[in-house]
């Protein structure tokens, strides 16, 4: 084993980005086109930019809102509260498990407090530590979120 590995003390993911399929999610309520993913993530990341404080859920509710006109509301709701609930990539869950036996896991994720709740028993685990942009009151993947999680992994707080 490579001598700094073995000094590892946490491994955090990224939710929807690492251990969920979010386009599964997407296709379940007809977004399924490249351009359109493409269309919708370019928007969530400019307001995301522009409106630091908001809640994430409400960000993707706009987002694919604009990007997809079409979508009842009541699909598009659907979609950004159950963020945490999305399936699983076929890896994600043997490989959590597998680390949780020598290291602290770590959740870092744009979302509400709620979705990391979800993606905990989504995920059949708790997490060591877990930071969310609704915490920070600022978006994912900053230093600041970064530095966040290791705060609370070594000191046990954000």
């Amino acid at each position: 084993m490579t001598q700094w590995l073995g000094a590892v003390q946490l491994v955090t993911f990224d939710g929807p980005g690492v251990l969920f399929d979010w386009r599964a999610g997407l296709a379940r309520i007809g977004v399924t086109e490249g351009d359109e993913v493409a269309q919708l993530a370019a928007r969530l990341s400019e307001l995301a930019a522009l409106e630091p404080f908001r809640r994430w859920s409400d960000l993707v509710r706009q987002a694919l809102t604009e990007t997809r006109r079409d979508l009842r509301p009541a699909a598009i709701g659907l979609f950004s509260a159950e963020i945490g609930r999305l399936p699983t990539w076929p890896d994600a869950l043997p490989t959590l498990h597998s680390l949780r036996e020598t290291v602290q896991i770590g959740l870092v994720a744009n979302g509400d407090a709620q979705h990391q709740l979800d993606a905990a028993q989504t995920c059949q685990t708790r997490w060591d530590v877990c930071v969310s942009s609704e915490e920070l009151r600022a978006h994912l993947h900053t230093e600041r979120a970064w530095d966040a999680a290791v705060r609370a992994g070594v000191t046990g707080g954000p």
